[in-house]
């Protein structure tokens, strides 16, 4: 799948405008509201947007670069700790620290830049936080050592440690602000866009490509949601590695409603990958449905049901979302046969006409 197209987004890393960005848009449809300008920078002010106040876009017209759609996407940056910054800055002197993005599941996260002028992610986890770091490490240098840029799997470039912190860099998703760092996720993708039935089946197996990869290496994510989907380098993404394990390892961690009802049933041989699975389940009943809330699940309006393939859709979410193991797929390769037989069949009915 192929968005950002160079003929579309102005690729400027150099002034961190890693997507072509819309401030001034931004600020002028503020304006328009009687909204002041200062809230567009302000934590506490501002909120995610009413899906219902904001007209969606197409994923066909944002995957375009088409004008005025990106403005939804606007929210602001958390700050650091000031105090820590000089002392982040002296032990990794190879980097050069350009903007603070946030509080990740277990460490925070800048855009820096390397020595070689490239605009990469760096994650920071203090050493000081010995639960987090023991769980993120272990993922990440199995991850690390099994993982080559395989192309819906985020690339690890580096994993290094200072006196005071644990760190290790990565690619970093696509933003749609120049201002600001807003990762282009599937997440914020569902509150501000319309997916067609082609479009779900589309994003789930490039989602399935990646996991498919992941599992014959070994590894289970566990964390399969839309926050952990993003668009790098033109593809979609699987991200967030920090509770990657072996896929014989049973855990429980996770994110509510992504997780299958009978986890404390499903062998622990079958329990990572079976979890994974569940959850790509989930989010393409999120595209299918148009949907942002996985707790609406399994409605569904009729009227996006009457297309064939659409129907062959929540068929197959009926049955990698059910409530037992043993009637959800096996693995990842027999998801995607699935998804192709229905594409398939639903061309197939087409050309009858």
């Amino acid at each position: 799948m192929k968005i950002f197209k160079p003929d579309s987004v102005e690729i400027v890393a150099e002034n961190l405008k890693l997507c072509a960005g819309k401030k001034y848009s931004v600020l002028n449809s503020m304006i328009e509201k009687d909204i002041p300008p200062t809230r567009v920078l302000s934590a506490a002010a501002s909120r995610r947007p009413k899906p219902q106040k904001i007209p969606k876009t197409s994923w066909q017209d944002f995957s375009a670069g088409k004008e005025g759609i990106r403005d939804n996407f606007f929210s602001p940056n958390e700050t650091f700790p000031r105090e820590e910054i000089a002392k982040i800055r002296v032990q990794l002197s190879d980097f050069t620290f350009v903007l603070y993005c946030g509080r990740g599941r277990f460490g925070h996260v800048w855009l820096v830049k390397d020595l070689s002028e490239r605009i990469i992610a760096l994650k920071l986890i203090r050493k000081t936080d010995i639960r987090n770091l023991t769980t993120e490490k272990a993922g990440l240098t199995a991850y690390h050592s099994k993982i080559r840029n395989f192309e819906h799997l985020i690339q690890i470039y580096h994993i290094g440690q200072t006196q005071d912190f644990f760190y290790y860099t990565m690619e970093a998703a696509y933003s749609i602000s120049d201002e600001v760092y807003i990762p282009v996720t599937l997440d914020k993708l569902l509150w501000n866009c319309t997916f067609s039935p082609q479009d779900s089946a589309d994003i789930t197996t490039d989602i399935l490509l990646g996991l498919q990869e992941l599992h014959s290496c070994g590894l289970s994510h566990r964390d399969i949601k839309p926050d952990n989907i993003a668009i790098i380098n033109n593809q979609i993404k699987i991200t967030d590695v920090s509770l990657i394990s072996g896929s014989g390892r049973k855990s429980f961690s996770g994110t509510e409603f992504f997780m299958p009802p009978d986890i404390k049933n499903i062998p622990d041989d079958r329990s990572g990958n079976d979890c994974d699975l569940f959850a790509t389940g989930k989010i393409l009943y999120l595209l299918l449905a148009n949907e942002n809330n996985v707790c609406k699940f399994p409605q569904m309006n009729l009227w996006i049901l009457c297309s064939k393939l659409a129907r062959n859709l929540n068929r197959i979410i009926n049955k990698a979302c059910h409530p037992e193991y043993t009637s959800r797929y096996p693995d990842a390769g027999e998801f995607i046969r699935e998804l192709n037989r229905a594409e398939s069949a639903s061309r197939k009915f087409f050309g009858r006409f």
